[in-house]
């Protein structure tokens, strides 16, 4: 069983019982034990992942671009399921942009973020690199892809890029950097509604005091993780007893 786990700090945190939200990829690297099997490991590591995504966070040049009180969703096409396996050529298919009021006036947006899906495979040659490290090539990367998005932005929003201030970008090695997901996929494991238990994870695992939660275990969302915890709190708890409570509270 896991006796304790080490913080990056050195920090020694000793249990009865864990629970890892984490990418399940993440937590087995983090094990060294032969109470999970190879073939346990292999399955978990070749799950497919869900897209990661490119973010823009504009800073916009005061009164100079009206707050939009809703969030803009734009597809170049119909197709809008299909959008996730793009042509990088082509990129991007679609994006959300969103906007913030400035403190000062509720007319004007301060601020403002754009999203859009981008694959890891854009990324990799830099993946072995830390933050802030990448070089100069990555830099210009993601000044490319920017230009590229805000253009598009400027499309449906004209002079929206000459209401800039300055802007940061993130790409998928920023989401696997900050949040430990694989690939730095927005939703964790691409589940499979027509072969659910070839992409299932159970909150159980071999080692008995191990346990696994969040978006991978069940669905992503706030409801699929919501659910994914009580399934996870029934393997301690019992599914009457949980239940019970939850019914009482």
């Amino acid at each position: 069983k896991v006796d304790s786990t080490v913080l990056i700090n050195g920090e020694i945190i000793q249990a009865d019982y864990f629970i890892s939200a984490i990418h399940p990829s993440i937590t087995l690297e983090m094990t060294d034990t032969k109470l999970l099997r190879k073939s346990y490991r292999t399955r978990i590591n070749e799950i497919e992942e869900t897209m990661s995504v490119f973010s823009i966070y504009i800073s916009l040049k005061p009164g100079r671009f009206e707050y939009l009180n809703y969030n803009y969703y734009h597809f170049n096409n119909s197709t809008v399921w299909s959008v996730p396996n793009y042509n990088p050529k082509k990129w991007p298919q679609e994006f959300l942009f969103l906007t913030l009021p400035s403190s000062n006036s509720k007319k004007y947006a301060e601020t403002a973020t754009a999203m859009t899906y981008m694959d890891y495979e854009e990324v990799r040659k830099w993946e072995k690199s830390g933050i802030g490290k990448r070089g100069n090539d990555y830099e210009e990367f993601k000044k490319q892809k920017a230009e590229i998005l805000i253009s598009q932005i400027d499309n449906q929003f004209p002079g929206f890029r000459s209401s800039i201030n300055n802007y940061y970008t993130s790409t998928p090695l920023s989401m696997q950097a900050y949040t430990g997901t694989k690939h730095g996929s927005m939703y964790g494991i691409l589940h499979d509604a027509n072969e659910p238990l070839k992409t299932r994870v159970s909150p159980k695992t071999k080692i008995p005091n191990l346990f696994l939660s969040g978006q991978n275990v069940n669905i992503h969302g706030v409801l699929g993780v919501t659910v994914s915890a009580v399934l996870t709190c029934t393997e301690l708890l019992g599914m009457e007893n949980l239940l019970k409570k939850i019914n009482d509270a």
